[in-house]
């Protein structure tokens, strides 16, 4: 599962700076919806392991098997 977060939360992250490249300068009030989303994705690559931390975690459940 948490292999599939990095990935997951890469992904949001490009969709949500995409979303608001394509909408402009109002993304960034807080009246805007994607405001709130770009706040809450900036977040994920820390949450529950960093990338690298799940990486290294990942790969010792592997070789442990």
């Amino acid at each position: 599962m948490l292999s599939f977060k990095t990935n997951v939360a890469e992904a949001c992250i490009q969709t949500v700076s995409e979303a608001m490249e394509a909408i402009g300068g109002q993304s960034f009030y807080r009246k805007n919806e994607l405001e709130r989303l770009f706040r809450d994705v900036q977040a994920a690559p820390f949450h529950p392991l960093p990338k690298w931390e799940q990486y290294v975690f990942t790969g010792e459940r592997l070789l442990a098997e």
